[in-house]
């Protein structure tokens, strides 16, 4: 079966991850929220009212945002994890996307494709006392698909996978891959077709075929390393969309 993989960085990312957004959004529904009078539909003493409240709103939105903004930069790190794209990969993340993807050209001239998305790592637990055991909290989960297909895209498979990364008391982080079902397709529309057949449960296979096929999956690359590449960048994608999203709502509320 597939090996359990650590993590270093998990850690440092779900501490940051979260603090300050109940109070960012808690300005940002006072900002959007006015007032007036009973039965009121515009009247010119709400309307200076409501301008004066939103200025006002504005301003603490702003300050709010402002100061995590820069907890979020002061508290940053990349994982260690990210330093370097796997050999043999190419890797694919755009600025406000939330989906990104490895890519490589395969020796037999076919070509293999993982794509997965951004999560929310969960909170950590905070390590107060000092005989208190921590309990582990739960896993984070990244759904995750595996292709390989011809270069005309004409014939292809794709495993359908979930990578789970936890963090336990002592062990520290770790994570695996569970492969779901694999799906097959001979032609473009059978492949984009719904309601085409996506394969067995994989659980439900010949112990021997599910050895073959994982060993398939770390035969083509998708071993040890991409799998915490994978883990790693799906909580650091949201953390930095967070920031990202929280630079534009403050430039608009300045505008």
């Amino acid at each position: 079966m597939l090996s359990t993989l650590r993590g270093s960085s998990m850690r440092s990312i779900a501490r940051t991850a979260g603090r300050g957004r109940k109070e960012v959004l808690s300005h940002l529904r006072t900002a959007l929220v006015g007032s007036s009078c009973a039965g009121c539909s515009g009247c010119a003493s709400c309307l200076s009212a409501a301008r004066a409240f939103s200025s006002a709103a504005a301003k603490k939105l702003q300050t709010g945002l402002a100061q995590e903004i820069q907890h979020e930069k002061d508290n940053y790190e990349k994982p260690k994890e990210l330093s370097k794209v796997p050999a043999g990969w190419s890797f694919h993340d755009e600025a406000g996307n939330v989906n990104m993807r490895l890519e490589k050209e395969l020796a037999n001239g076919k070509t293999c494709k993982v794509e997965w998305q951004l999560v929310s790592p969960p909170m950590a637990y905070e390590e107060d006392m000092e005989n208190e055991e921590t309990p582990e909290q739960e896993p984070t989960e990244v759904e995750l698909t595996v292709t390989v297909e011809t270069k005309d895209k004409s014939e292809g498979l794709t495993y359908y996978c979930s990578a789970s990364s936890m963090e336990g008391a002592k062990e520290g982080p770790k994570s695996s891959l569970a492969i779901g079902n694999v799906k097959t397709w001979s032609s473009v529309e059978e492949r984009d077709n719904a309601a085409s057949y996506n394969g067995p449960e994989f659980d439900d296979l010949d112990d021997r075929l599910q050895e073959a096929m994982e060993e398939y999956l770390a035969e083509i690359g998708v071993n040890e390393e991409v799998q915490e590449f994978i883990s790693a960048s799906a909580a650091d994608k949201e953390q930095r969309e967070y920031m990202r999203w929280m630079e534009n709502l403050n430039r608009m509320v300045k505008a």
